[in-house]
This record gives C-alpha cells, structure tokens and sequence, in this order.
C-alpha cells in the first residue's frame, strides 16, 4: 500500500507518487492527500464533492499549468488489491487524486488512531496545458 504523507504540515500536502507518471507525460500521475489532519479539514476535505466535468488545475514547480476535467468519482476498499489498479499507467494523459473516506473507525493499534473504510479516487483527463510565469523561482531570485 503507498505511503501518506506524513509531516508537521501534513494538513497542507499533497504527494505525488514517484512510481506515477508526472502530469502532462501522457500517462496516470497519482497524488494523494488527507481528508482530515488533527481533527480539521485537510487538502482533499472535498475532494469526495467533485463530479464529472467538474476542473482540477494543477501547477508545478517551473510554472506550468495542467487543466484536466475529472471523468470519475467512486469509492474503493483500501484492502482489495484490485483498487490498485487505480495506480497503473493509463493510455491517455490522467490525474488520479486519492484520499480517504467512508467511515472513521478507531483503533489504537493503527498508526493514526484508525482508518476509514473507503478510498475516494477522483481521475481526469487532462485538457490543456501551459506554461506561466514560475512565480516561486522569481521570487526566490531577489
């Protein structure tokens, strides 16, 4: 199972999974983040809320912009290997965005206290692409 991410400002983080492909090279890149982080909303809160035709906008580093229009929204069991599957490279350019959700169980044993009983997976495809102005690169140059 892919790791969470786990830091001081986990509530803030969304990690792409280095085994993914990276946005816009034309394949499955899968980011990951918390529904919740202490008791409070995270950066996928909503991400259960999205629907198709709804837009994701992503950014990188060196300024370019991904637009992609999600196409599916459902829920997986985390322990079926099956929902695995969600990982694997796609013929065409897609995001797929996981986090928790269902049911929050407690259990001390676990490493976060408990679990939810669901995975949320949002996936679209990408619709455009372009280059802006790598704003933190400026900003880090001054």
């Amino acid at each position: 199972m892919p790791e969470v991410p786990l830091a001081e400002d986990a509530a803030e983080v969304v990690a792409w999974y280095d085994f993914s492909s990276k946005p816009g090279a034309g394949s499955n890149a899968v980011f990951a983040g918390h529904i919740n982080w202490n008791r409070a909303p995270a950066v996928f809160a909503n991400l259960d809320d999205l629907e198709a035709g709804d837009v994701v906008r992503l950014v990188s580093d060196d300024g370019r912009e991904y637009t992609y229009e999600v196409f599916a929204n459902f829920a997986v069991d985390p322990y079926d290997t099956e929902s695995l599957k969600v990982m694997a490279p796609t013929e065409t350019d897609t995001v797929t965005l996981i986090t928790c959700g269902g049911t929050w169980i407690p259990d001390p044993s676990q490493q976060f206290g408990g679990d939810y009983t669901t995975r949320t997976i949002v996936q679209a495809k990408l619709m455009q692409s372009s280059v802006t102005a790598p704003v933190l690169a400026a900003l880090s140059d001054s």
